[in-house]
C-alpha cells in the first residue's frame, strides 16, 4: 500500500516544506503542506484562538494531533501515514520505516536530537530565529 506524507509549515517553514516535499519525491513519496490558511487550521484558531497565537509551536502544536487525524480519517483502512516536521529532509529511502510500520508497530516515533539515519533537519531551517521554537 502507499505511504501518504503530510507536514506542517508557517510561512518561517515554507521553504523548508518545499525542499522536504522534493526530498520525499526523490523516494517516490507525494507530501501534502499543511497551512495555517488551511480550513482546518482555521477553524482551530477560531475554537482555540489563545492557544493558536502562542508563537511557540506555532499554537503550541494543538494542530498537530488535528491534522494526523484528520488526514488517517480520509485515508483507507491499513493506508500508512508519515508524518515529519517541515524542517526535516529525507536522506534515504523510507522503505524500510514503511515496512516497521506495515508490520507489528503501527506507530513509529522518531526523536530528531538523534538521526535516525532517514531524516536530517533541513538546510533551510538553518539559522532561523525560529527553527528551535517550532
Amino acid at each position: 500500500m502507499a505511504a501518504h506524507h503530510i507536514t506542517y509549515a508557517t510561512g518561517a517553514f515554507r521553504r523548508s516544506a518545499e525542499e522536504l516535499t522534493r526530498s520525499m519525491a526523490t523516494y517516490g513519496i507525494a507530501t501534502r503542506v499543511f497551512t495555517p490558511e488551511d480550513a482546518g487550521i482555521r477553524a482551530l484558531r477560531r475554537q482555540y484562538p489563545e492557544i493558536m497565537r502562542v508563537k511557540r509551536g506555532a499554537g503550541y502544536w494543538l494542530w498537530k494531533p488535528f491534522l494526523i487525524d484528520r488526514t488517517l480519517a480520509a485515508l483507507p483502512e491499513g493506508a500508512i501515514l508519515l508524518y515529519t516536521d517541515a524542517a526535516l529532509t529525507a536522506v534515504s529511502k523510507p522503505a524500510s520505516l514503511i515496512s516497521l510500520a506495515s508490520t507489528d508497530n503501527p506507530i513509529v516515533l522518531f526523536e530528531q536530537g538523534r538521526p535516525a539515519g532517514l531524516l536530517l533537519p533541513s538546510r533551510s531551517a538553518n539559522g532561523h530565529p525560529d527553527a528551535a521554537s517550532s
